[in-house]
């Protein structure tokens, strides 16, 4: 989203949670739960601040562990310029034991 909590980009569904590219345009806050939406102002008044450069959560759903970052984009000068989301699916990777080390 951008400095005006607008969405400007959409990477893709990540069938966790029900966004997609028709989201596009809109308020970020519009797009959630009325319960979450103080959540959410909350990490992006923390990010556009500077009181916090990253929010990163970690939970279960579904049967999934999901790994979500909120991370400030900023400019060279370190204006906000807004936020990226980052949701991944780390199930995976926590099951991950020994090592490999070669292709």
């Amino acid at each position: 989203m951008d400095k005006d909590d607008v969405i400007r980009y959409f990477g893709g569904s990540c069938g966790f949670y029900p966004h997609s590219k028709n989201d596009l345009g809109m308020n970020l806050f519009s797009i959630h739960m009325p319960k979450s939406v103080s959540k959410v102002k909350a990490i992006v008044d923390d990010l556009r601040s500077g009181r916090k450069d990253k929010h990163a959560f970690w939970f279960e759903v579904r049967g999934r562990f999901v790994y979500i970052q909120y991370l400030a984009v900023r400019n060279k000068a370190g204006e906000y310029l807004g936020v990226l989301e980052v949701l991944q699916d780390i199930t995976d990777l926590r099951a991950l034991q020994g090592k490999k080390k070669e292709l």
